[in-house]
Formats: C-alpha cells, sequence, structure tokens
C-alpha cells in the first residue's frame, strides 16, 4: 500500500441503483446531488463484525465526485443499514489507518461471512443515509455517472414512476393502474406536463427543467390520490414518483372448517391471477370473527380470488393446505372475482380444508466434529422449499423443539450466532438434513459448516 493515495473513510455502506422506478432505493442521478463521494471500487480485504464494525480496504476503479486524483484505495467503516446520518473525512496517514485496523480486529473476528463479497465491483456513494449496502450498478447508472462526471450531461431531466392500487406491489402488472394521469408542474404556475400510465402502471414524463415539482394523479371510478409526493428533478437526471390510488370495493362472506362449521380467527387473504392461472398473494387480509364472518375491503381492480394459506405450506399458524374460495385446492377451479372500485360482493363462502396432525421434532445442532453447538444454535425445517417452522436453542442446550405435521420429508438445517459485545459471531449451516417425519418426539441432528473460534468451552 505504500505510495498510493489513501482515503480513509467513516461513513455508511454505499447505495445506488438505477433510474428505473423503485419502491425502495433512490436513482443514481439523485443520489450524484445528495452525496459528497461516489466511486466503483473492488474490494481486496475485508473483516470485521456480523453488520456492524465492519471495515473494507476498496482498489478505486473508477471515481465519479469528491475523491481526490491521487487517492487509489479507500478505507470504508460502518455499520450495515444503519439509519442516520454518517460523517466522513480523508486522511492519508498510514499510522492512523494501522492503528484503526488493529482496534478493529481487536474487537471483532474473521469467521464471518462479510457482506458484500472479495473481488466483487460496487458503486459505493458516501456521505448518505440509507437502508441499504453497496450496489452493483448497472449500465444506465454508469453511464449517468460518467457523464455527470465529465459535465458531458443535458440540461433537462425527467419524472418516471409507477401507479398501483393500494399500496399492493405491481405483481406481473396485477395491482398496476392502467390509463391513471400524471401531471407535474409548480402549483399556481403557467406550465405543466402530463403522461399517463402503461398496462403495468409505469410512465415517464420528459424533457423538465431542474426543480421542484407538485404531482398529481388521477383516473376516473379511483377514490382520489393517497399518495404523491413533490419529486425533485436534477439536471440531466431523473426523479422517480411511485404513487398509488384507493380503491373502496369489499369482500365479506364466511369462514367454514372442515365440518361445514363457522370457523373463527381463520385468515382469509386475496390474491390475483396472474397470467397463465398462477395466483400471487396481493393483499389485503383479515380474520374470520367469534362466528366466522369475514370482511375485506380495498381489493384491487384486477381478476382475484380468496383463500387462506395460498401458496404456503402447512405450519403451526396455518395447520392446513392452501385452499381457496369455495373449498379447493385448485386455484383454476376457485372462485373468480373482477370487482370495479365501489363494487361489493357478498355471502361468499371458504371452507377449510382439515388439519393436518402435528407432532414435536427434536433436532439435536452439532458443530462439524459432533459435539453440542450450545450458546447460539437455531434450526429450520424445510418442505418444497418454505419454511415450516424456525426455533432456537435455550442458553445451555443445542436441542431444539419444533412443531410440524406428521407423514411429511423435511429437510432441516442449523445455523449459529453467538453475540459478544461488540461483535457477533455467526456460523452458517451445513448440507440440509433429510428426514421422514413418523412419530411425535423423534429425533434428528443438524451440523454447521465450520467450527467457530468463539463457540463457548
Amino acid at each position: 500500500m505504500r505510495g498510493l493515495g489513501l482515503a480513509f473513510i467513516t461513513i455508511a455502506p454505499a447505495c445506488a441503483c438505477s433510474c428505473l422506478p423503485s419502491y425502495h432505493e433512490p436513482p443514481a442521478c439523485a443520489i450524484f446531488h445528495k452525496t459528497p463521494v461516489i466511486f466503483r471500487g473492488k474490494i481486496i480485504e475485508q473483516f470485521g463484525g456480523h453488520f456492524n464494525n465492519a471495515l473494507s480496504r476498496v482498489q478505486v476503479v473508477e471515481a465519479f465526485k469528491g475523491l481526490p486524483p491521487d487517492v487509489r484505495e479507500v478505507i470504508v467503516l460502518g455499520s450495515i443499514g444503519a439509519g442516520y446520518d454518517w460523517i466522513f473525512y480523508l486522511d492519508k496517514s498510514q499510522s492512523t489507518l494501522d492503528a484503526y485496523r488493529k482496534w478493529l480486529k481487536s474487537q471483532s473476528t474473521t469467521d464471518l461471512n462479510p457482506w458484500p463479497k472479495l473481488g466483487k465491483e460496487h458503486v459505493y456513494s458516501l456521505g448518505f443515509c440509507c437502508a441499504h449496502t453497496t450496489s452493483i450498478a448497472n449500465e444506465e447508472d454508469l453511464k449517468y455517472l460518467r457523464a455527470r462526471a465529465q459535465d458531458k450531461v443535458p440540461i433537462n431531466g425527467w419524472v418516471q414512476g409507477v401507479v398501483v392500487q393500494n399500496w399492493f406491489p405491481a405483481l406481473n402488472g396485477a395491482a398496476a393502474v392502467f390509463g391513471a394521469g400524471v401531471r407535474v408542474g409548480v402549483r399556481n404556475g403557467s406550465r405543466h406536463w402530463e403522461s399517463v400510465t402503461r398496462g403495468d402502471g409505469n410512465f415517464r414524463i420528459e424533457n423538465l427543467p431542474e426543480g421542484e415539482y407538485d404531482t398529481w394523479v388521477s383516473k376516473a371510478g379511483f377514490s382520489g390520490v393517497t399518495f404523491a409526493p413533490k419529486v425533485s428533478v436534477p439536471a440531466c437526471g431523473c426523479g422517480v414518483l411511485d404513487a398509488t390510488l384507493e380503491t373502496n370495493s369489499s369482500i365479506s362472506g364466511m369462514v367454514l372448517d372442515a365440518r361445514g362449521r363457522p370457523a373463527p380467527d381463520a385468515e382469509v387473504e386475496v390474491a390475483a391471477v396472474l397470467p397463465g392461472g398462477a395466483v400471487k398473494w396481493t393483499g389485503p387480509w383479515g380474520r374470520s370473527d367469534s362466528h366466522g364472518r369475514f370482511s375485506l375491503a380495498k381489493l384491487p381492480v384486477a381478476r382475484i380470488v380468496v383463500g387462506s394459506n395460498i401458496g404456503g405450506v402447512p405450519t403451526r399458524k396455518l395447520p392446513y393446505d392452501p385452499v381457496h374460495s369455495p373449498g379447493t385446492s385448485t386455484p383454476a377451479n376457485a372462485r373468480m372475482f373482477y370487482l370495479r372500485t365501489e363494487e361489493h360482493a357478498d355471502n361468499v363462502i371458504l371452507r377449510l380444508p382439515p388439519l393436518y396432525p402435528f407432532g414435536e421434532l427434536l433436532v439435536d445442532v452439532v458443530w462439524p466434529d459432533g459435539k453440542p453447538a450450545v450458546g447460539g444454535a437455531r434450526a429450520r425445517v424445510w418442505w418444497n422449499g418454505h419454511e415450516v417452522d424456525e426455533e432456537g436453542a435455550g442458553w445451555g442446550t443445542n436441542r431444539i423443539s419444533l412443531f410440524v405435521p406428521l407423514g411429511k420429508n423435511y429437510q432441516i438445517t442449523a445455523d449459529w450466532t453467538y453475540f459478544e459485545n461488540p461483535a457477533t459471531h455467526y456460523v452458517a449451516p451445513g448440507e440440509p438434513t433429510s428426514v421422514l417425519f413418523a412419530k411425535s418426539g423423534q429425533q434428528a441432528t443438524a451440523r454447521l459448516k465450520e467450527i467457530s473460534p468463539h463457540r463457548p468451552r
């Protein structure tokens, strides 16, 4: 490292993303205007605690903003996903770096699986509070960042986003709003720009001067705009506007058990029917009352089914197979609904299937050498790729009690987490253990991937 320019940064892990619509992350162009340091780099050394005190030595591959020309390596320190503002500073002192590395090594461990992986290239945007770690930028990100860094950018920007119903995610367009009018402009101003959403709910408004805009979203039949915030458009960049329109439709009816009796406190949910006939949960969901009656409001304008445990597996919370109204396990045989925004469907019947018999499955978590993994063992049991149950062991024991349906073939995995202030030590699962669960009280063993040097003696 001698002879290299070095930046030492104590800061949040980076976040960067495309200018495509996103519910959770700002676009790269917005990040550029809000963060003091942006660069693309490759992690060449990393150690630290699990999700805290993580330190990475990053080789600068491409600088976009804020790094001095002679800086070739950056030391990034910070907790992953922290929700507060971070400070940063530059320090070329080798002694400062060595001292901090020595302190960090004394406080944490290297037997973890730190994120992101060594050798990966990521875009870091440092000095901005965000809920995500570094991101691998796509070509749209990089094209924009390179042009912006060289001041080779147009003057105007654009706004794009998606309009959905009741904040349901746009699952293959199932809850998207087609034909909604989107308008941006300056309130009491003379200019405004408009667009209409496509079939997937997305829209784009081009050629907007830099500035902050009020937004309006509407469509006939919907009850107005639930959420349409101000949007900021940077020069040459995009502002993201995700909005939602509410519906006033509802479905009500009765939940019955397998014998035809009212089923109190039963979970009821709605799923959209996707192209090809598959179903996907969209919400809303609720529970039947003490008399088995249920009512669900604010339904998406889409082909939907009503059911319980849709797409799931039997668990202690929902101890039966997926079911769709009136009482079928097959979505193709279910009753389909398509309700306008003000429509209501009453007297809907949902008959639950028989309950599975459950039993206690006892899992002993061990290290690869066969010794009991006490102090932080956890086991999960899986069926057909779905988690059926999860529990942790009590302190001082490696035995875990799981409650699962009898008569099925399961996969069991286990991990181990040990908290030792300020570090957290984690060991990943080994190969899954297969077991045919035949009777309550049956025992099984799950092995961890490796032995932690910090396991209790």
